[in-house]
């Protein structure tokens, strides 16, 4: 039934599919109503974490599946700000944190050759379902800016075609012929290791 925005949902389950559900299809539609709400809803500052800047920003409607729905805030933009800071307090209750985005692909590019740096900032694409938050590729431009020049980033504007890119991308390499030659079979592996990987990718 339809409600007005803050009041308690009013819906009745149907449980004839309720018996039958299992906790790996619930799981699954939760997580999946997760992505949906960071779509629709969620976004990130393009200059930093500002509670003034986030209170200005019109606050976006969202109604959940029980037909519950309200307004959110400031708090919309907290979600995306932890891919790129984390609060002192939330370091120091949890010292395994992942490192923020800016600072993974500082790493990334510090164990590469300096001569290729440049041309990898300068083809930087966002893809992955965490990639759907509004403003990510401005603050990700943002921070990387800073440390380097001429950084360019790649977002593809289909939301399919960035959640799932990684896969498509994977496909289209694994179909080419020449890359069936750099496949490495177990038995490779088992006798030469690691060491074939380089040998055989270069």
């Amino acid at each position: 039934m339809p409600v007005d925005p803050g009041a308690p949902p009013r819906f009745v389950l149907r449980e004839d599919r309720l018996s039958k559900t299992t906790d790996s299809l619930r799981t699954y539609y939760e997580n999946k109503e997760v992505e949906e709400w960071i779509q629709s809803v969620a976004g990130v500052l393009d200059q930093g974490w500002n509670e003034q800047a986030a209170a200005a920003r019109p606050p976006r409607q969202y109604e959940f599946p029980t037909g519950f729905n309200t307004y959110f805030g400031p708090e919309r933009f907290a979600v995306g700000e932890l891919f790129f800071s984390h609060s002192r307090d939330l370091a120091a209750s949890n010292p395994h944190l992942p490192r923020t985005i800016p600072a993974l692909i500082s790493q990334a590019l510090t164990a590469c050759d300096p001569d290729m740096r440049q041309v990898l900032m300068g083809n930087v694409v966002l893809s992955g379902g965490g990639s759907l938050f509004a403003g990510l590729g401005e603050r990700l431009n943002n921070e990387l800016a800073r440390n380097f020049p001429h950084v360019k980033i790649h977002a593809p504007g289909n939301p399919t075609e960035r959640r799932y890119g990684g896969w498509l991308g994977g496909s289209i390499l694994a179909s080419l012929g020449t890359f069936h030659q750099l496949w490495i079979s177990k038995e490779e592996w088992q006798e030469h290791g690691k060491a074939i990987v380089g040998q055989r990718c270069k």
